[in-house]
């Protein structure tokens, strides 16, 4: 067991950031990070018929990227820390949100990314751009059913 956590530890730190969708990633010390205050459009989600999932996927890929990550830790969510993270300080979540791949949840952010998800509802951006867009909530609760 202790070789495996080591070979994992050590393709961390040699691959770096590891991106599983708009909101979940990995750092290159192994943590499994959910962003705090988001909720992104879901890996397999489409946007009328494109695969938005892929494009929220790959904005939090470019955002990440950018620079350093560096982030505070505000709880547990599954096997996730829930992190507000900056990237050269740049909240990660805030920019999902304004480029309209991640909602803001004001039940953990307390509203902190609303005048970012209104702009870009009202720009078109992101998901907005879709002549249906469906909240990341909705989706998974039809995709439950």
């Amino acid at each position: 067991m202790t070789k495996t956590v080591s070979v994992v530890m050590l393709l961390c730190s040699v691959l770096g950031v590891s991106v599983h969708d708009g909101d979940t990633f990995r750092t290159s010390d192994c943590v499994k990070r959910r962003l705090w205050g988001v909720d992104a459009v879901e890996l397999d989600q489409t946007c009328d018929t494109e695969g938005c999932g892929i494009y929220a996927r790959e904005a939090l890929r470019n955002i990440l990227a950018a620079g350093e990550v560096s982030c505070d830790e505000r709880g547990q969510s599954y096997d996730r820390v829930v992190s507000r993270c900056t990237v050269n300080g740049v909240d990660v979540g805030r920019q999902m949100v304004r480029l309209g791949w991640a909602i803001d949840v004001p039940r953990y952010s307390g509203g902190e990314y609303a005048d970012e998800e209104a702009e870009a509802r009202s720009a078109g951006r992101g998901m907005w751009a879709a002549k249906t867009p469906v909240n990341p909530s909705a989706w998974r609760a039809r995709k439950r059913r």
